[in-house]
């Protein structure tokens, strides 16, 4: 999402219901924006930038991402 400008009530919706439905199945989501960006900033002002699992850089969030993989579905995870 670093390269989103706009995300609208829907959008955040989505990103609400997607988070749930992976921590449901013992898993994380995480989130890559831009910090004090347009996305982040409308997180912060819904009140749910604290809920979502933010990174501003996607290395940091695919080993977050990763760490809650098994060996075998990391390997699955990054074939190409």
């Amino acid at each position: 999402m670093r390269g989103v400008t706009f995300i609208d009530s829907t959008g955040v919706a989505v990103l609400v219901h997607a988070d749930q439905q992976f921590r449901r199945q013992g898993r994380s989501m995480a989130c890559v924006v831009r910090d004090e960006g347009p996305v982040y900033r409308l997180l912060e002002a819904a009140g749910i930038r604290d809920a979502l699992v933010l990174f501003s850089d996607l290395d940091e969030a695919t080993a977050h991402v990763l760490s809650d993989l098994s060996d075998r579905e990391q390997e699955r995870a990054l074939e190409p």
